[in-house]
């Protein structure tokens, strides 16, 4: 199943992580257990960055209310009580393509926990 899900390089590098049983198995025959190993094997998974798509490519954000007007711990502004401000309404200059849909994620649940 992993050849259906990630690209061929992806599931080449994963399959040197999982163990060759599980990766033999049907899907339907992998446990609860096993499947909760996997997570932990993927999420455990160190990745290094090892370059950029150039110049070119490159895209950055700005802009936003500004990261002094809101308690991090919980996203609620400061200045208005019961109001969360979340994603791409803060002010994080940041590479764009995906590091904001992780920045929408991250602050959402911070912000969903402590509303």
């Amino acid at each position: 199943m992993l050849k259906a899900l990630v690209p061929p390089g992806l599931g080449k590098a994963l399959a040197e992580h999982i163990p060759t049983e599980l990766l033999e198995k049907k899907v339907n025959a992998v446990s609860q257990e096993e499947r909760k190993s996997i997570g932990r094997i993927l999420k455990g998974l160190p990745l290094t960055v090892t370059g950029t798509m150039g110049y070119d490519w490159a895209v950055v954000c700005d802009g936003g209310v500004d990261m002094t007007e809101i308690d991090t711990r919980t996203m609620a502004s400061r200045l208005f009580p019961n109001l969360f401000i979340v994603g791409d309404l803060l002010h994080i200059s940041r590479p764009s393509g995906g590091f904001s849909l992780q920045l929408c994620w991250t602050s959402g649940r911070i912000a969903g926990e402590n509303a």
